[in-house]
């Protein structure tokens, strides 16, 4: 099936619905068809995001005929009165013991915060019934919260936010331009996903978390996570004040910084952007950039893999290393080691100086050949094809 047999299929399928309002949902359709195809997306992705055309006429139909609304006008339905948001908060509040929450939130924005009375509410706001259906039902220990389907494209304006019990601990949040933000929630696993959105979380405890976004950030700050992977293609990666046994964080095009983390392992790759990590303390530490720098500064590391392409690379007021390999094709390598005993290994350059300092002594290592200097406790490799090396110990 093509776009212009869907939207023709719909439009009968929405016979039902007066004429106005039905043009106006294909335009909108048409208008949500040019646009995530302009984004990159096939004609039959965009059908496949959107379902099938008995599911998306049945959602509108439901809408326009739904039941709680009473033959209200539409602005009193777009603006519910306090006690309609009250009474709708208590029938969505049900005590027990939920373990999974799904929440679908497509276009609307995500937040997730602990429960104060330890009781599952989902808050939708800022919602229009004649644009889109809310779910939010809890089957079993799973509650699922989010928007079945979605009308009016160029007019959505929603937030989800949803306080969540203690009892949950394994959560799941995808949208597709939303962002997610997850505050204080302890849990055994996390995802979030989103196409476009950002993805936040502040002071949470996880054993496993998943952020993954095509164009949007990814922001942890202040968590500790067992096993954390951060993936974005176009986005930044910001990593702030985390303990985590492992950490991942790779972009194809943004910067990656990361700032007073604790890790024992932990991997970042950026294709095109920055990579600069600060005053953490890490067992293994492996940062590649393929055309970007990467700068590391203040870090207290055992192992150091490190590996510019084009940029530079440089690893300043490094303590504890007992062996690096870093490596630049057109870029510069410095290193600067503190409460250094010792330092042995190669440097090699083929067109580039090689600079080395230990302690007031300045030595000049042969090209491609082996150093030993003090008691050569820290092992290095250290290669560029065309720039200088540098080493400073002390």
């Amino acid at each position: 099936m093509n776009k212009e047999t869907y939207l023709k299929q719909l439009s009968v399928a929405l016979h039902g619905i007066d004429r106005d309002t039905r043009n106006e949902i294909i335009a909108d359709y048409e208008e949500h068809f040019r646009q995530s195809m302009a984004g990159g997306m096939s004609e039959q992705q965009v059908i496949e995001q959107l379902g099938s055309v008995e599911e998306c006429a049945r959602a509108f139909i439901e809408m326009m005929d739904e039941p709680a609304a009473n033959n209200r006008p539409i602005s009193q339905m777009h603006e519910p009165s306090e006690q309609d948001e009250k009474r709708e908060q208590d029938e969505k509040q049900t005590k027990g013991g939920i373990t999974k929450l799904y929440v679908e939130g497509f276009y609307a924005d995500v937040e997730l915060v602990p429960s104060e009375n330890d009781s599952p509410l989902a808050q939708f706001i800022g919602r229009n019934p004649n644009t889109s259906i809310q779910i939010n039902e809890i089957t079993d220990n799973v509650w699922r919260v989010g928007v079945r389907r979605v009308a009016f494209f160029g007019n959505n304006d929603l937030d989800i936010r949803l306080k969540v019990p203690s009892s949950v601990k394994e959560i799941e949040v995808r949208t597709a331009s939303g962002d997610v933000d997850i505050t204080g929630l302890a849990a055994t696993s996390v995802l979030a996903d989103s196409k476009s959105g950002d993805l936040h979380a502040n002071t949470c405890t996880f054993k496993a978390g998943a952020f993954t976004t095509k164009s949007g950030d990814v922001e942890i700050q202040t968590c500790q996570i067992q096993n954390l992977k951060s993936v974005t293609a176009s986005g930044d990666i910001e990593l702030k004040q985390l303990m985590a046994d492992q950490i991942s964080a790779v972009t194809a095009s943004g910067d990656i910084a990361s700032d007073s983390v604790k890790a024992q392992q932990m991997n970042v790759v950026s294709a095109s952007g920055d990579v600069e990590i600060n005053n953490s303390a890490l067992s293994r530490l492996a940062a590649k950039s393929t055309s970007g720098d990467v700068c590391l500064s203040c870090l207290s590391v055992i192992e150091l893999e490190g590996a510019a392409t084009s940029g530079d690379l440089s690893a300043e007021s490094v303590s504890g290393l007992k062996q690096a390999s870093v490596s630049s094709v057109s870029g510069d390598v410095k290193i600067s080691l503190d409460d250094c005993t010792g330092i042995s290994g190669t440097m090699k350059s083929m067109s580039g100086d090689l600079r080395m300092n230990f302690g007031t002594e300045s030595l000049h290592p042969s090209n491609g050949g082996s150093f030993y200097v003090g008691d050569g406790a820290v092992k290095l490799k250290l290669a560029s094809l065309s720039g200088d090396i540098t080493v400073k110990a002390r």
